[in-house]
């Protein structure tokens, strides 16, 4: 709730939609995490290895 028991407004984005879902780049992190591969072997099934 806002001032004077108003519901607050949500913030607008004016970014671009990501290209990728925030759950992919979370496994992609996920994954270098457990295999110990550096940033740039991540596959780019999981995003752009800048994205992660």
């Amino acid at each position: 709730m806002g001032a004077a028991g108003t519901p607050a407004a949500r913030p607008q984005t004016s970014s671009r939609p990501s290209k990728w879902t925030k759950r992919r780049l979370i496994d992609g992190i996920r994954w270098r995490v457990r295999v110990g591969a550096p940033w740039r072997d991540v596959p780019a099934c999981y995003g752009s290895w800048r994205a992660v």
